[in-house]
């Protein structure tokens, strides 16, 4: 009688096992991703770029964005592993908006990564003399993904980090910087003080170095590379209207050497 049972325990702990590996693996196969979504300046407007985290058996991606602004922008599918079709379909009724699609050619696999990988953008054109705050909402966003090969596809589950991107265009941006030159878009014409400076791998400060520069209205290429950053790790840019008020008239960039 007692052996009996030992069997039957030992029969109920290995079918809890099983049924435990089972939904286990089921939830392991679901298709999911989590959706970013980060704005920038650009000299054409504001950039939105995509990107993906956690992604598991993903094969499809449909999203609703609407802008503040005034122009259709575009949409340009980024080279990734996930996605190789990008397709979008724009509306002006109220705000600018776009639907979208992100999907993989072939009955394959759904795609699955840890790691960040940007698979859009998209550009919202504004007038270079605009300032102030722009808003993109994200909407609708569903995805789908092939589990198991020669099946069909399953609904899956999208996180999204923000649904209301916001974005501060200031009355300058810095666009690139290298130890070489640095980009300024200016909103309109000014003379501003553009400061450097450098910090040692310890963060320390090394050395620092201002220039006053009278930019025109657009963009500005402004050339540094007869600044010494010996002895440095890394670099800041900064713009001020003036060293006396000392108002940052952009956000801060740094790179590392």
């Amino acid at each position: 009688m007692n052996l009996r049972k030992k069997i039957i325990g030992v029969i109920v702990i290995v079918l809890i096992v099983i049924t435990n590996i089972a939904v286990f693996a089921q939830t392991e196969k679901k298709p999911q991703t989590t959706l970013a979504v980060e704005p920038k300046r650009t000299e054409a407007g504001i950039e939105y770029n995509l990107y993906l985290e956690n992604t598991n058996c993903l094969s499809t991606l449909f999203f609703e964005m609407n802008f503040d602004g005034k122009n259709v922008g575009k949409a340009t599918l980024e080279k990734n592993e996930c996605f190789d079709i990008l397709h979008t379909t724009w509306n002006t009724d109220n705000r600018i908006s776009v639907k979208g699609y992100l999907g993989r050619t072939g009955n394959k696999m759904g795609f699955s990564s840890n790691e960040r990988i940007k698979v859009a953008k998209i550009v919202i054109p504004i007038d270079v003399s605009s300032t102030g705050e722009f808003i993109a909402d994200i909407s609708n966003v569903i995805c789908a993904g092939i589990t198991e090969t020669d099946v069909t596809a399953v609904k899956g589950e999208v996180k999204v980090y923000e649904t209301s991107i916001k974005y501060s265009a200031k009355e300058c941006s810095i666009l690139d910087f290298s130890q070489d030159a640095v980009d300024i878009l200016s909103s309109k014409a000014q003379n501003v003080d553009v400061i450097f400076v450098a910090y040692d791998e310890n963060g320390k400060l090394v050395s620092s170095h201002k220039e006053n520069v009278a930019l025109q209205q657009g963009k500005n290429k402004l050339d540094v590379s007869g600044i010494d950053f010996t002895n440095s790790d890394s670099i800041s840019v900064m713009v001020w209207d003036s060293m006396i008020s000392m108002r940052p008239l952009a956000d801060k960039a740094t790179i590392n050497k």
